[in-house]
């Protein structure tokens, strides 16, 4: 396996470090919160239960078993990425959001 970023416990709802590692090729892999859903759809990584070390470990030795499987979650991971939690696209939306409180606080 080249490389994974597993999230399991504790995560706040939509890690960071998810993106983060998913940008640079990574495969993530964890469980099924609302944030980790958002990035983990497309098929870019994979689910899991919440504390299930049996799950985690099928995942990861599906991964190790299936290189052609890692590829295209590195891919799809490394391409929603980019486009959905890119820079520009972020702080658009925190413009829009900002723009549109102050708007409405106004009236």
């Amino acid at each position: 396996m080249r490389y994974a970023c597993v999230a399991f416990e504790g995560v706040e709802g939509l890690p960071r470090v998810i993106v983060e590692s998913t940008a640079c090729g990574a495969v993530a892999l964890g469980i099924n919160t609302s944030g980790l859903r958002e990035a983990l759809l497309n098929g870019n990584g994979s689910m899991v239960r919440e504390k299930s070390p049996d799950d985690i470990a099928r995942a990861i030795l599906n991964l190790m078993q299936n290189p052609d499987l890692m590829r295209t979650y590195q891919t799809n991971g490394m391409r929603h990425v980019r486009a959905h939690f890119d820079v520009q696209t972020s702080t658009d939306a925190v413009v829009a959001f900002y723009t549109e409180v102050l708007y409405n606080a106004v009236l």
